[in-house]
């Protein structure tokens, strides 16, 4: 019952029984759903009854732009009036995110957060974070690396210390060296060193095996 008057069911409100368990499913909560609720079981005279409050919640600090590099983290952020909301949605595109190991949805206090562990070129577009009644847009731009010099070959005496060079378009790159498809590890053979957007392996002593 709402208000003390009987309940019935609808496209919107589902009563529905499971068992032991018997539930009032409301979707798309409006101010005028906020009332007491009450069940009733006549026959075994038992009864119990709770209030419903609509909380509106609004977008406090809405989304902004993100740029990211394929590859590296992005977080897009907005702020709202309630605290640990979990009943938002994201969309991309106008199509519904899903959560996975590489894409979270965090709320933490009034932070709603679209989280990409590492972000892929098809991660690129525009996203929307809906609660209740309030939405904020934001666009997401994934930037491709490219390499801006190349290595160069090089040719050396058998003992001689050797260092190939690399600059690449953006800073601080996950970058991996590699020696007929194993990858090289800095250590007494190899010094390996990246300075902003340059990348360096040195190979010290090399011998004719390492051609």
């Amino acid at each position: 019952m709402k208000n003390g008057q009987a309940i019935s069911a609808t496209d919107r409100i589902h009563i529905v029984i499971d068992k032991l368990v018997h539930k009032l499913l409301v979707e798309n909560v409006s101010g005028d759903d906020a009332a007491t609720y009450s069940f009733f079981v006549p026959a075994q005279d038992i009864a119990t009854s709770g209030k419903l409050n609509i909380q509106t919640v609004e977008i406090l600090s809405p989304l902004t732009d993100v740029t990211a590099v394929e590859g590296t983290k992005a977080v897009i952020e907005a702020t709202i009036s309630a605290a640990d909301v979990t009943s938002v949605k994201w969309l991309h595109n106008d199509k519904l995110v899903m959560p996975s190991e590489r894409i979270q949805m965090l709320a933490k206090g009034s932070k709603q957060r679209l989280v990409f562990h590492r972000t892929f070129a098809t991660d690129e577009g525009t996203y929307k974070l809906c609660v209740g009644k309030a939405d904020s847009s934001c666009k997401l731009t994934i930037e491709k690396i490219h390499i801006v010099k190349h290595m160069e070959d090089q040719v050396c005496t058998e003992t001689q210390n050797i260092t190939f060079k690399v600059e690449v378009s953006h800073p601080d790159i996950a970058a991996v060296w590699t020696f007929k498809k194993q990858e090289l590890k800095a250590g007494p053979k190899h010094t390996i060193e990246a300075k902003g957007k340059n990348y360096s392996l040195t190979v010290i002593n090399t011998m004719k095996d390492e051609e």
